[in-house]
């Protein structure tokens, strides 16, 4: 297997802060820096200074102002014909023989689309998220013609988790013999001491990560309120995006609430051994589609899955995320609307050494199945066959 020259063209393409950009970020680490180039959007609300720029050449297509204004999921249509002509001179100027298209976003997926079938080169698609079936009104309209355009041109249809890959399949059965699933990637550390599940004697410390939106936010209300009630002393750590205003909003405040920002996954990873239970929700219900409550797979998984630390899920059953956690027994699960259960699964985590010990060991073994440098090596082989 020979590499090829790759272009791979997403929505967050740089600074990598947002959960498809961390995992392609991790995914191209593992490709040749001379053989792999990526195009795509400026990420809003990231300071491009503050991070190391990648070995491999990267650009940020259209206008990144309009990027930063509201709306921009429609007026960034008006730099189609723009946006167009720079993928194809990053095309021959980098002479690329095949585009890899990552779904978070139609606008750009659908230009590598259009750029890979105007050169006549191989075009891959990987979905992150359903496409078609989380659209309504106007842009519902539109995705009735550019998925069907993506699909067609797509030599292999990726998906983000074997949850979303089983939808998919259902729902698409014209297009079974495409979609093939293409899990999250991380740098997956070797166990190298003992697991230490003691907890902490002053006070219990919840951590909870990632940004809050519709396809958590009713979860993580009631998981973090369960916390704060189950003990006077419980500490909740909040690590993420989301201003102080969005968690008073919803409730989630106190001496006990810490909310410390976002930081880098190696800061993050670094102070794990400081808590005790990882927290993991998954929204039950909000203004998304059904079909993407099912198929979401947080990003922040595949990190508490290594952590050393026992992991407290709170989501709906049958959804993506429940399957694999349950497969794997690797999380105690709630698949309640229940603060009463949440609060019994606390006390259980609490009261059994025996029981965090095996849910951390079973992570620790669920976690290899993410491991970058084996999911690199996969869409090597079929990009570069």
């Amino acid at each position: 297997m020979q590499d090829k020259n790759l272009l791979v063209v997403t929505w967050t393409a740089f600074p990598p802060t947002s959960g498809s950009g961390v995992i392609l970020s991790n995914l191209m680490e593992v490709f040749d820096p001379n053989k792999i180039v990526l195009a795509g959007a400026y990420t809003p609300g990231s300071k491009i200074e503050d991070y190391t720029k990648p070995k491999y050449p990267f650009y940020l297509l259209g206008n990144p102002e309009l990027a930063k204004k509201k709306g921009s999921k429609f007026s960034k249509w008006l730099g189609y014909k723009k946006v167009l002509s720079q993928l194809l001179e990053i095309i021959e100027k980098h002479n690329i023989d095949v585009v890899l298209g990552v779904f978070p976003d139609e606008f750009y997926t659908y230009l590598g689309c259009k750029a890979a079938k105007t050169k006549g080169i191989p075009f891959y698609s990987w979905f992150h998220n359903t496409y078609l079936d989380n659209r309504t009104g106007f842009l519902k309209l539109l995705a009735k013609r550019i998925q069907p355009e993506i699909f067609n041109s797509s030599k292999k249809i990726f998906t983000m988790s074997i949850g979303m890959n089983e939808y998919m399949t259902s729902s698409y059965p014209f297009y079974a013999k495409k979609f093939e699933a293409l899990l999250h990637g991380f740098s997956i550390p070797e166990i190298t001491k003992e697991i230490d599940v003691s907890l902490n004697e002053k006070s219990l410390k919840f951590l909870l990560t990632g940004n809050i939106n519709h396809s958590n936010k009713d979860a993580t209300e009631r998981i973090c309120k369960s916390v704060l009630s189950h003990d006077k002393t419980s500490e909740l750590h909040i690590f993420g995006r989301n201003s102080e205003k969005e968690w008073l909003d919803m409730g989630i405040r106190g001496e006990r609430v810490f909310i410390h920002g976002f930081v880098p996954l190696n800061v993050l990873i670094s102070r794990f051994p400081e808590f005790d239970i990882m927290l993991l929700p998954h929204g039950f219900e909000g203004n998304f589609s059904r079909a993407e409550y099912l198929t979401i797979f947080p990003t922040r998984t595949i990190p508490l899955l290594y952590s050393g630390k026992p992991i407290l899920a709170h989501c709906p059953e049958n959804t993506a995320i429940s399957k694999m956690l349950k497969k794997h027994s690797c999380a105690l699960q709630v698949n309640e609307k229940s603060t009463d259960k949440i609060n019994i699964a606390i006390t259980e985590l609490i009261s059994s050494e025996s029981l965090r010990h095996q849910l951390v060991q079973n992570a620790f073994t669920a976690s290899k199945l993410y491991d970058v440098n084996t999911i690199g090596q996969k869409l090597k082989q079929e990009l570069f066959k």
